[in-house]
């Protein structure tokens, strides 16, 4: 019989190993990235995330919060670019952490929560554990999320996405109770730096609440509402 897993609420001995396999797996693939002195070298990777990276670590260590730099063109807000993710939690690693331990951890910190968000998803609409394994292990090596590796924001965003949609599908709790933890998520996603994301979170979103079973008014209302607080309190970085 199978069970959706997000009414349940357990972890099994089965989830854990399928969690395993996936990090092994994973890390298997990409041992010479997180395991050496080794980096993604095409497209946005070297040219923009890592000196990007070293230039917010000089800015937040001279107590000005990032607000400006004149290291592009004569000078431009720094804060306010949603590609730095300034206020992003991961940023905050390179303040403690050597820069290129901070910058792998990103990496696996995100894949492990974008896998686990697309297990629990799958697992909400009845699929069983092998399938749920299967869908969102096909998905961590497909070319699309391979792809994403070369930006730095993209992989960020991409982790919170199965969350978000998991918690919009779920009917366990009522929507008041919802909206706040909808809301960090999706300030979390502002603040990756990557608004195309959003946009297609909303768009997945909005199918998901019309073509499965519950109030789908109700939910696309949810949706909007945790999305505007989520917006006020990214602002900040704005």
């Amino acid at each position: 019989m199978i069970q959706d897993r997000s009414a349940v609420g357990l972890i099994s001995k089965k989830d854990l190993f399928f969690f395993a396999l996936f990090v092994a797996l994973f890390l298997l693939v990409f041992r010479e990235f997180f395991f050496t002195n080794s980096v993604f070298f095409e497209r946005d990777t070297t040219v923009v995330e890592v000196p990007v990276k070293k230039l917010t670590v000089q800015l937040l260590k001279e107590g000005n919060f990032a607000l400006w730099t004149d290291a592009h063109g004569n000078g431009q807000p720094f804060l306010a670019n949603p590609k730095n993710a300034v206020f992003y939690p991961t940023t905050w690693l390179y303040l403690i952490l050597p820069l290129f331990t901070a910058f792998k951890l990103h990496y696996f910190i995100h894949v492990i929560l974008g896998w686990l968000g697309l297990y629990v998803l799958c697992g909400s609409y009845s699929l069983s554990k092998k399938a749920s394994f299967l869908g969102a292990s096909l998905f961590a090596f497909s070319g699309m999320y391979l792809s994403s590796f070369e930006f730095y924001n993209h992989i960020a965003a991409l982790a919170w996405m199965p969350w978000v949609l998991w918690l919009l599908h779920r009917d366990v709790r009522p929507g008041r109770a919802r909206i706040v933890p909808l809301a960090l998520l999706w300030a979390l996603m502002i603040l990756a730096g990557a608004p195309e994301f959003i946009l297609m979170t909303l768009f997945l979103a909005a199918g998901q609440a019309f073509f499965t079973a519950g109030a789908w008014k109700k939910k696309v209302g949810l949706m909007i509402l945790s999305l505007l607080l989520a917006s006020m309190i990214s602002a900040a970085q704005l």
